[in-house]
C-alpha cells in the first residue's frame, strides 16, 4: 500500500480568457475544463489555463471532478478526496496517483468563478497514458 502525496495549487487565477475546452491538444481556461480532460500540471501555483492533451498521449493529470464550494480549501480537499475513489477505482491512500486541487483566486472569485478543479496526477516526473477512470491505479 502506497500513501498518496497530496498537493494543492492554491490561488489559481482562473480568469475567463475566452478559451474553450479542447478535446485534443492545446490550452484551456481553468474555468472551462471538463471531467475527463487530460492535462499537464502548471509549473507555478498561479495559472490562467492548463495545457490539455489527448488522454492517449503522455500527460501528468486528469480532471475527475469540478465541485463548487464557498469554503474553498477545506471543502476542496474533502470533496476531491470523496470523488477520487469512485472515479479512479481506488482510494487516495491506496493509489499511486497524487491528488491535486485548484481553487479560484480572490480576483477570479470576484469575476464569478466558484469552481474547484480536482486532478488525479502522476507522481513526480512520471506521466500517464490513457484515462485513469476506473483504473484502480
Amino acid at each position: 500500500m502506497k500513501a498518496s502525496f497530496i498537493r494543492t495549487c492554491c490561488g489559481v487565477l482562473a480568469l475567463f480568457l475566452g478559451a474553450s475546452t479542447l478535446s485534443g491538444c492545446g490550452f484551456s481556461s481553468v474555468m472551462r475544463l471538463s471531467v475527463g480532460a487530460c492535462v499537464q500540471i502548471p509549473t507555478s501555483t498561479s495559472a490562467y489555463s492548463l495545457e490539455t492533451v489527448s488522454c492517449s498521449r503522455p500527460h501528468q493529470a486528469e480532471v475527475f471532478a469540478l465541485p463548487e464550494a464557498a469554503q474553498l480549501e477545506s471543502e476542496a480537499r474533502r470533496v476531491c478526496e470523496k470523488d477520487f475513489t469512485p472515479y479512479v477505482g481506488s482510494s487516495v491512500e491506496d493509489s499511486a496517483l497524487d491528488l491535486i486541487w485548484m481553487t479560484p483566486s480572490r480576483e477570479s472569485w470576484e469575476r464569478g468563478d466558484r469552481q474547484i478543479v480536482c486532478l488525479a496526477a502522476a507522481n513526480g516526473d512520471q506521466t500517464l497514458r490513457g484515462s485513469v477512470r476506473d483504473s484502480a491505479y
